[in-house]
């Protein structure tokens, strides 16, 4: 039901909320790195909301609303930034911003990637 309602209709039939999956993508005990990897995606994604939609004040400097149209990171969010940087990684798209996230991305990982070089890291990042 949630796969073709969405998280939401979840609250009133008791199943877990958006808030919740979350939280159990947290306790991927078997898999050490993917949990280190969901870590990062989320403290990129958190600085990403604090920091989002720039403005302009009268005063001519620059400040942030720090929303876009959502407030935290949600399982959905994670997926998605999963997804776009499997099918880059892949070849099956070819986009400059998933690749400079990609980047950023394994630079922030690099205390659990594999290899020693950037190719190496960036197609260790592909099979977290």
């Amino acid at each position: 039901m949630i796969l073709f309602l969405g998280s939401g209709v979840s609250l009133a039939s008791g199943l877990p909320g958006v808030r919740d999956i979350r939280n159990e993508l947290h306790k991927i005990s078997d898999h050490t790195r993917a949990r280190q990897l969901i870590q990062v995606l989320e403290e990129l994604d958190t600085d990403y909301l604090k920091n989002s939609a720039p403005f302009k004040s009268s005063s001519g400097r620059i400040g942030f609303t720090g929303q876009l149209f959502r407030t935290e990171t949600t399982y959905e969010d994670l997926f998605y930034l999963v997804y776009q940087i499997e099918i880059n990684g892949e070849g099956r798209k070819a986009d400059v911003t998933i690749e400079a996230f990609a980047d950023l991305l394994r630079r922030k990982a690099q205390g659990f990637l594999r290899g020693r070089s950037k190719q190496e890291q960036a197609i260790d990042l592909h099979r977290v």
